[in-house]
C-alpha cells in the first residue's frame, strides 16, 4: 500500500493506493502531478521511520511513502525556503 502525503496551502492531503489496482495507481498519480505543478513542490521518498530518503520528480507506483512539500513557503521573509523537516 503506497502512501502519498500532499502538504500544501490547503492543509495536510493524504492519497493512498495499492500497485496492483490500476484505477488507484492512476488516482495517485494524478493527485501528485497536480500537486508538483500547483506548488512548484518538491517531492520525496520517505522511509517508514520519516526520514527522507532521496527527491523524486516523477511519480513511483512502487514506493511506500511519498511527501510534496511546496517549493516555497512565504513567510516573513520573502526568501524564505520550506525544508522538509519543517513538514515532518
Amino acid at each position: 500500500m503506497g502512501n502519498l502525503r500532499i502538504i500544501d496551502e490547503t492543509g495536510d492531503t493524504t492519497v493512498k493506493w495499492n500497485a496492483n489496482h490500476k484505477k488507484e495507481v492512476a488516482l495517485a498519480k494524478d493527485a501528485f502531478d497536480k500537486s508538483m505543478k500547483k506548488t512548484n513542490g518538491m517531492a520525496y521518498i520517505v522511509d517508514s521511520k520519516g526520514n527522507q530518503g532521496k527527491r523524486i520528480y516523477d511519480f513511483d507506483p512502487l514506493a511506500e511513502n511519498i511527501v510534496i512539500v511546496p517549493g516555497h513557503v512565504p513567510g516573513p521573509d520573502a526568501d524564505s525556503q520550506a525544508q522538509i523537516g519543517d513538514f515532518l
